[in-house]
């Protein structure tokens, strides 16, 4: 078997990569997002519209019926806004 790297030899080659926090502009860190767009809540709603718009209504009228009972109503007419828009993206006139 080989030997092991010593670890503070580990540990330098780990340090020499990226730079420290304070060396980086502050301009360059606001300009990055705070998460990537999938982790967004506007995604979370695009891709339950998505999914939604495929069920039948019956499906549709009982998922209405659960978020209106566990997230309200706003949300509820918030979705049902975002399923009319998905659907009119996915058949345009």
């Amino acid at each position: 078997m080989g030997s092991r790297p010593d670890p503070g030899h580990v540990q330098a080659t780990l340090d020499i990569g990226a730079p420290a926090a304070a060396d980086i502009p502050a301009a360059a860190a606001v300009d990055q997002p705070p998460v990537p767009h999938t982790w967004r809540e506007a995604w979370r709603l695009e891709c339950e519209a998505r999914y939604l718009m495929r069920k039948p209504m019956e499906a549709r009228k009982a998922h209405y019926a659960g978020v209106l009972e566990k997230r309200g109503e706003a949300a509820r007419n918030e979705l049902i806004a975002e399923v009319n828009r998905q659907w009119a993206l996915a058949n345009p006139l």
